[in-house]
C-alpha cells in the first residue's frame, strides 16, 4: 500500500546578493506573498500532520514490532505432529541424492571450515541456503507443471521506496520496511510469468503478481544473523511483522515462515481467515549433532536430522497438511 502523500514543493529562494537599498521594496512584496503562502501551507500541513501523526514508520528488525503484533490481535497456535510421521518424514528423504550430497557438504564445513564466530558456532547461513536449493529441487521434481522461484534479500518496502501501510488493531496505520533473506514462491510454470518474478522489480514484479493471482503460495526465510545470540526465537516477531506486511499488500491470505541459523531452525505460518489473523508454530528443529570431530553414528544421526529439516522445509514449500495448508 502506497505512501498518500507527496513530496512538499519548496519556495524559491531569494538571492541575498543584491544590493540591500534596490532589494527592500521586492523584500516588502516578496513578505507579504511569503505570509500568506506559509499560512496556507501551514494549515495545509497540519491536516496532512492530522492523518500522518498516526502513521508510525518502523522497521520490521525493531523491538517495537513487538508492539504492533501485540495491537493486531494474533493468536498463536502450535502445530502438533505426531513423532512418527516426523519419522517417516525424514526417511523419506535420507536416500534422496541431492540430500547425500548435502550431508557430505555439510560433513565438510563442520570438518574443514572454522564458524563465523566462536561465540556463535551454530550460525551457518551457508547451511540454510544449501538446506533451501536441496528442498526447491525436490519440490520441482515432484511438480513438472509448477514451478519455484527464490528472491534473495527481498525488500519488503514500495518500488517507489515508501514503506508498506498496515492496519493491525483497524484503527492506527503502522507502516513497516525491511528485508527478509529469502522469498520462495511456488507459482505455475508460465514462462512470462518466470520472467516477471526473476527480473521485474517495478510494475509487474513479485508484489504485482501475488497481487493479481492467487495460484501462487508464498513461504519467506530469515537468516537468524549471529550478533542474535538469544536463538532464532530472537526473530519470532521480524518474521511475523514481514509476513503481515506482505498480506497487507497482496492477495495472500497466508505466509509462511521460517527463521533459521543453519543449525536451529524455527518454522510457522500467518494466516487470515474470516476476518482472524492466526500464527501458528511448530515447535524448534535442530541438527543437534552439529558438532566436530563426530563420530561414525553422531554423523548418521546429523544425516537424519538435516532429512527432517529439508523434509519439514519442503512440505513449507508445498503447503502439505499436516504441517501447513489444512
Amino acid at each position: 500500500m502506497a505512501d498518500s502523500s507527496d513530496a512538499h514543493k519548496g519556495h524559491p529562494l531569494f538571492d541575498g546578493r543584491w544590493d540591500p537599498a534596490e532589494a527592500a521594496p521586492w523584500l516588502t512584496a516578496l513578505g507579504a506573498i511569503t505570509s500568506r503562502s506559509l499560512s496556507q501551507n501551514n494549515r495545509s500541513r497540519g491536516a496532512e500532520d492530522d492523518s500522518e501523526g498516526k502513521e508510525e514508520v518502523v522497521d520490521i528488525s525493531s523491538s517495537r514490532v513487538e508492539d504492533i503484533i501485540s495491537a493486531a490481535k494474533i493468536t498463536r497456535l502450535v502445530m502438533e505432529v505426531a513423532p512418527e510421521v516426523l519419522r517417516s518424514l525424514a526417511e523419506g528423504y535420507t536416500n534422496d541424492p541431492a540430500m547425500v550430497d548435502l550431508c557430505d557438504r555439510f560433513m565438510f564445513m563442520k570438518d574443514n571450515m572454522r564458524s563465523y564466530t566462536m561465540q556463535y558456532p551454530s550460525y551457518h547461513t551457508q547451511l540454510v541456503s544449501d538446506c533451501m536449493f536441496t528442498a526447491v529441487k525436490r519440490i520441482m521434481a515432484k511438480y513438472p507443471e509448477r514451478d519455484v522461484t527464490v528472491v534473495p534479500d527481498f525488500d519488503l518496502t514500495e518500488p517507489r521506496g515508501h514503506p508498506v501501510t498496515i492496519n493491525p488493531d483497524g484503527s492506527a496505520k503502522v507502516k513497516v520496511r525491511g528485508h527478509v533473506s529469502h522469498v520462495i514462491l511456488h507459482h505455475p510454470a508460465e514462462y512470462d510469468l518466470k520472467q516477471r518474478l526473476l527480473y521485474d522489480d517495478e510494475g509487474t514484479g513479485v508484489i504485482t503478481a501475488l497481487t493479481e493471482r492467487r495460484d501462487i503460495s508464498c513461504v519467506i526465510i530469515i537468516d537468524a544473523e549471529e550478533i542474535q545470540r538469544t536463538g532464532v526465537g530472537s526473530h519470532r516477531s521480524e518474521v511475523i511483522g514481514a509476513a503481515l506486511a506482505l498480506i497487507a499488500r497482496t492477495s495472500l491470505s497466508e505466509v509462511r515462515t521460517v527463521i533459521a541459523n543453519g543449525q536451529h531452525w524455527l518454522f510457522g505460518m500467518l494466516s487470515v481467515r474470516d476476518g482472524h489473523t492466526v500464527y501458528n508454530e511448530f515447535h524448534r528443529v535442530y541438527v543437534q549433532s552439529a558438532s566436530p570431530d563426530m563420530s561414525q553414528r553422531k554423523r548418521k544421526i546429523a544425516h537424519i536430522e538435516l532429512s527432517r529439516v529439508v523434509g519439514l522445509l519442503a512440505c513449507w514449500i508445498d503447503g502439505v497438511a499436516p504441517f501447513v495448508g489444512k
